[in-house]
């Protein structure tokens, strides 16, 4: 994949993220507090991103399908890396504060 097609990409997850995000803003919570507010702004979400995949092209709307098990795959491996990234952060601060 070229750098623009990553930036790209990069830059339209991070507006699914901060739109989805705005939709529920109203609550005035964080997902993480209490679970019936989570299950509640989970619900809102879902609604909304429903309804705007509902309004694409049909074909527009068979390609987001298509690409779900990629997108799964790339938002697991980023959570590994970032794992990773973060076990080995702490294992450094151990050496250094001994």
């Amino acid at each position: 994949m070229d750098d623009e097609t990553v930036i790209r990409l990069r830059r339209v997850i991070l507006r699914l993220a901060r739109h989805l995000n705005a939709a529920s803003v109203g609550e005035g919570l964080t997902p993480t507090q209490g679970e019936q507010a989570y299950q509640r702004i989970a619900a809102q979400r879902a609604a909304i991103l429903s309804e705007r995949v509902a309004g694409l092209p049909p074909e527009q709307a068979a390609a987001l399908i298509a690409a779900l098990p990629a997108l799964e795959n790339l938002a697991e491996d980023l959570r590994a890396v970032v794992r990773r990234g973060r076990i080995q952060a702490a294992r450094e601060e151990r050496n250094e504060a001994s």
